[in-house]
């Protein structure tokens, strides 16, 4: 039912190791588009391979992992590496 998974990383403090991390997720069922926030999460580190882990495991939770989803997020390093398998 997942289609586009959106994924935020932010922290209030750019020096920060920690990022706070939320997972939406959107879909369209009979021509209407929904939208949901799945989960907020605090990140132990803010490196791809963490954000990765940390979105599979909300998708996995929610049971709306597919090699069908769509990732959108910002163009950091980070999020490029987190998601370059899925690119």
């Amino acid at each position: 039912m997942c289609d586009v998974v959106r994924t935020f990383v932010r922290n209030d403090n750019r020096t920060s190791l920690y990022g706070n991390l939320t997972v939406t997720c959107q879909y369209t069922e009979s021509w209407k588009i929904h939208s949901h926030i799945l989960a907020m999460r605090v990140l132990d580190s803010k490196q791809g391979d963490n954000i990765r882990t940390a979105v599979k495991s909300v998708l996995e939770e929610f049971s709306v992992l597919r090699t069908s989803n769509v990732y959108i997020m910002d163009n950091a390093s980070n999020m490029n590496a987190a998601f370059r398998e899925d690119t």
